[in-house]
């Protein structure tokens, strides 16, 4: 379990790191949106680094995955907000205020809670129509900052960011499908075996399903991510769009991977209020994000 929990911090700090790179980099273009504003990110140092960054910190999640439960790890990702801090002030000259530490402060105290009393890791992987009832819920979510024309404008970073952290929450997800299939061994003995009839394997078309829906929702989480950070208070929105896809894989993880709570009451009591303190932290960060949004829209005006 210790290896699993120092892969999930330092996946937990690269992908802090990536989202304040990428809004250095989206703020110089801001007459670019949507693929033109990612095709132009991707073309700057910081923007690349930016996602370097992100894929490492996916392949130590993943890694992660094989080793602690999806509680575990969501919530102790949940630590990489101290290195967003940093990184918002020092590269994005934000200043943090009460608001901002209080939010995080609640989420950093729902992490230890989780941490101290978080479910067992399971192997248990949903089925296919549970599957496809999650995305048909989420993806409405994950959509919403295309259609821009409906957006009011001062929270439309607010919006996607919301889009943006249930989009890595669905990639959070399949990436826990994903780590089910590599920790039973489904792909020991590939290489030796040599690739005549990978195909007709019974894990060769989920892992398929699997990496493409990472992909795609990855892409999508990207998209929304960088809507939300262009214009938008970063120190605010990102720990926003964390927590979201924290919070939805740790509501979700008892009925789709069967991740049993503690049978002591006090037990679950401490494991309730921690992802409580959790939700709140995010509440609280997203009301004083929209606040300053709708302060800077007024000025502009």
């Amino acid at each position: 379990m210790l290896i699993g929990a120092i892969l999930i911090l330092a996946s937990a700090a690269a992908f802090n790191s990536a989202p304040v790179l990428l809004a250095l980099e989206a703020r110089s273009r801001l007459d670019q949106r949507g693929t033109s504003l990612v095709a132009g990110v991707l073309q700057g140092s910081a923007g690349m680094l930016g996602m370097v960054l992100g894929a490492v910190g996916w392949v130590l999640q993943l890694l992660a995955l094989t080793q602690i439960s999806v509680t575990l790890a969501w919530v102790l990702g949940a630590s990489g907000v101290v290195v967003l801090l940093l990184l918002s002030h020092w590269l994005l000259h934000e200043l943090i205020g009460r608001q901002q530490v209080l939010g995080i402060i609640a989420i950093t105290a729902g992490m230890v809670a989780v941490g101290l009393v978080h479910p067992a890791r399971s192997g248990v992987s949903p089925a296919l129509n549970h599957w496809l009832i999650l995305l048909f819920l989420l993806t409405p979510v994950v959509m919403l900052p295309f259609a821009s024309q409906v957006l009011p404008s001062p929270r439309r970073p607010l919006i996607a960011a919301l889009a943006a952290g249930t989009a890595y929450a669905v990639c959070n997800l399949l990436t826990k499908g994903l780590a089910d299939l590599l920790s039973r061994g489904q792909f020991a003995g590939i290489f030796a075996r040599g690739l005549d009839g990978v195909w007709t394997e019974d894990w060769f078309l989920p892992t398929i399903l699997f990496a493409v829906g990472v992909a795609v929702y990855t892409i999508l989480g990207f998209m929304d991510e960088l809507d939300a950070i262009q214009r938008g208070r970063a120190s605010s929105l990102i720990p926003i769009i964390g927590g979201l896809q924290a919070i939805i894989p740790i509501l979700l993880a008892p009925a789709l991977f069967d991740e049993r709570w503690p049978d002591e009451f006090w037990m679950r009591v401490i494991l309730g209020l921690g992802i409580l303190l959790a939700i709140i932290g995010s509440f609280v960060l997203s009301r004083g994000s929209a606040a300053t949004l709708a302060h800077q829209t007024a000025e502009r005006r």
